[in-house]
């Protein structure tokens, strides 16, 4: 079975009140960090020979920061020592004005043969990306989007809402301008406000306000109702796709299969077994330089770890298959959780169909608490 591959570029220009990902500002780390990542890709190879791949994703921070030099190094290094399919998915996240006047970056970005674009919009409107502490503005969103499309097929925006003082008429106008530029995916996530960042500092000193659980869940429903009116799946609880628009590399997440991730704090989970690298550029490229692998910690989880990760994966997206479930855990889903699986559909949170047992939009909406019934 195919892997996917998710590359960790860990540097903005600035960091921006919400987020909680591991970055840096240094952007004269960029040429240390790529030579420590090529260097990466070669021990991890040597343990993982004749791997095959057919997805990779470039996130951050932001990846579009990288010039033409870096990144032909990176796909290089790539092809060199993994069997890269020539029908991956190969996906790199932008930021809007990184290539809303810079159409040669996108051009370049197809020569490397990258076929994916994912764009950090959050939002349409300018006084919410000013709330964002984005560095772009509408304008540069709606250019961004079209220089894509002239460019590439597959495009992907993200979206944030619940936004404090949002109106379902200005979500409205975020939905109907994705409509209008005919956006093939779209990642749609609540405002989250994650501890440790300046937006839960803000909200902590009362300078600002989180929406109601009942307002939150308005927006969700108008998000999902009226995009599935427009043909888009919801394939998973914050993505939306038209049909054949499904992130290939993040399902690989959410079925539960072999992803491996490089960089600074990235993530892995291969052979059934869990890692994550150490969150500093700094001691990243010292450990590589070394010929010692970036781990910061590794376990093979147990049996009953093992069968709560598959929950908390499967959960978000298509649901449990029987048959991947049976081979994995050696049980009969429907016999061990019977009262679970006939208590969530009886309530219309959940669904059984081709074999998998998922949650329904209404179930998307209670994912965490349904699963608490599956969990140890």
């Amino acid at each position: 079975m195919s892997s996917g591959i998710y590359i960790h570029v860990p540097f903005c220009h600035r960091r921006c009140t919400y987020c909680d990902f591991y970055l840096t500002t240094n952007t004269k780390l960029t040429d240390i960090f790529i030579k420590s990542l090529v260097k990466e890709f070669e021990l991890v190879s040597k343990s993982l020979e004749n791997k095959d791949i057919d997805s990779v994703f470039l996130g951050g921070g932001t990846p579009s920061i990288l010039n033409k030099q870096q990144l032909s190094a990176v796909f290089s290094a790539l092809k060199n020592y993994f069997n890269l399919s020539g029908e991956s998915e190969i996906t790199i996240e932008c930021n809007p004005e990184d290539i809303s006047k810079d159409t040669e970056k996108l051009e370049y970005f197809r020569n490397c043969g990258i076929n994916r674009i994912s764009i950090g919009t959050q939002s349409f409107i300018n006084n919410e990306l000013y709330f964002l502490t984005r560095e772009h503005t509408e304008e540069d969103s709606v250019k961004a989007v079209r220089n894509a499309k002239n460019i590439f097929d597959n495009v992907s925006v993200d979206l944030i809402y619940s936004i404090p003082a949002q109106t379902e008429k200005s979500l409205m106008y975020n939905l109907d301008k994705i409509i209008e530029l005919d956006i093939p995916h779209v990642s749609a996530y609540t405002l989250i406000f994650e501890e440790g960042t300046l937006l839960h500092k803000a909200y902590s000193k009362k300078k600002i306000n989180k929406n109601t659980d009942a307002k939150e869940s308005e927006l969700y429903f108008l998000v999902n109702n009226y995009l599935a009116s427009k043909g888009y799946m919801h394939y998973e609880v914050s993505n939306y796709a038209k049909p054949g628009f499904e992130s290939k590399h993040n399902l690989k997440y959410w079925e539960f299969k072999d992803y491996i991730g490089f960089g600074p704090s990235a993530h892995s989970f291969c052979n059934k077994k869990r890692w994550n690298n150490v969150k500093s550029v700094t001691k990243y490229s010292e450990m590589l330089e070394k010929n010692l692998l970036p781990v910061e910690f590794s376990e093979i989880p147990d049996a009953v770890k093992m069968e709560n990760d598959y929950f908390i994966s499967v959960m978000r997206s298509k649901g449990v298959c029987f048959e991947d479930y049976s081979r994995l855990f050696g049980k009969n889903f429907e016999e061990v959780f019977e009262n679970a699986v006939a208590a969530n559909i009886k309530n219309g949170y959940a669904k059984i169909e081709n074999g998998r047992f998922g949650l329904t939009d209404k179930g998307f909406a209670l994912a965490d608490t349904i699963l608490l019934d599956f969990v140890n």
